[in-house]
C-alpha cells in the first residue's frame, strides 16, 4: 500500500476539540458521505501514489475532499 496511516498530531487534536463545540458544515458532510467507498474508485487510476522525486503523495480521499469542498464553499 502506498500510503501510511499517520498518527494524529497536536494540530489534529486542537482542530477536533474546537469543532466539537461548533456546528460545522464539514462535519455534517463527512457524516453524510461515506468517503471510504470512494477510495477504490480514486485508487483505480494509480495516479497520486508518488511524485517524480519518489516522495509519497497525499491521500486521494484527502485531495478529493479538498478539491470538491473548495468548489462548494
Amino acid at each position: 500500500m502506498a500510503f501510511q496511516e499517520n498518527t494524529p498530531t497536536f494540530t489534529d487534536y486542537a482542530v477536533n476539540d474546537r469543532l466539537q463545540y461548533v456546528d460545522s458544515f464539514l462535519k455534517e458532510i463527512d457524516s453524510i458521505i461515506d468517503f471510504r467507498k470512494l477510495k477504490p474508485i480514486l485508487n483505480k487510476n494509480g495516479i497520486g501514489t508518488k511524485n517524480v522525486c519518489g516522495v509519497k503523495a497525499y491521500d486521494n480521499i484527502l485531495m478529493f475532499k479538498n478539491i470538491t469542498l473548495a468548489k462548494i464553499l
